[in-house]
């Protein structure tokens, strides 16, 4: 129930932010401590915020850069040289919207071992997985997904040479639909202008 892990949590704190106690808690979560709160009523969600003012939080976001260097080496795609021309072709295009800050070098390096997965695709599934999921766990879920929606199951043909930000849409859509379509979400109105 949760008043009693509310007041567990409470407790901990009083105890250890006692300084005749000589103690210090370090802890981990996978999203800031407000998060942990979305599914609490009102009046919880206030203790929770009495709680969370006990903790002192450092925020770690990981850079994108270490999350598409990780899909990259992950990956490690050999393309073709046909495939190879396209990347290129694809790349010079994301550079060109300066929709994402990633450096031109770095893009060139990963381009070829993210395939099929394109530059612009996988800029935004890092930066989406790192606002509504946990960082590496959920990338690695992607890269292992075998739904319909993933990586695994997308098929390179001359018609569809990139799993590309629809593709992107369609998986978050399918593993992420509850936060995404719920009030918690910040972004909801965003995410049901998209659907529209």
């Amino acid at each position: 129930e949760p008043e009693h892990e509310l007041y567990f949590i409470q407790q901990l704190t009083e105890f250890v932010n006692n300084s005749d106690h000589n103690i210090c808690l370090l802890t981990t979560v996978h999203h800031n401590f407000d998060a942990y709160a979305f599914s609490l009523n009102q009046t919880q969600r206030q203790e929770w915020s009495k709680v969370k003012g006990r903790f002192r939080e450092i925020t770690f976001n990981e850079p994108v850069e270490q999350l598409l260097y990780l899909a990259a080496e992950h990956l490690n795609s050999n393309p073709s040289k046909e495939e190879q021309g396209r990347i290129q072709k694809a790349l010079k295009i994301a550079q060109l919207t300066k929709a994402f800050k990633t450096e031109q070098v770095f893009a060139e390096k990963i381009a070829l071992k993210l395939f099929p997965l394109d530059v612009l695709a996988a800029n935004a599934l890092t930066l989406s997985l790192q606002k509504y999921g946990q960082n590496e766990r959920s990338l690695f879920s992607f890269l292992e997904s075998t739904d319909h929606t993933g990586l695994e199951r997308f098929t390179v043909s001359a018609s569809n040479p990139f799993y590309t930000i629809a593709n992107v849409y369609d998986y978050l859509i399918f593993n992420f639909y509850s936060f995404l379509n719920s009030k918690n979400n910040p972004d909801l109105m965003i995410w049901a202008g998209i659907s529209s």
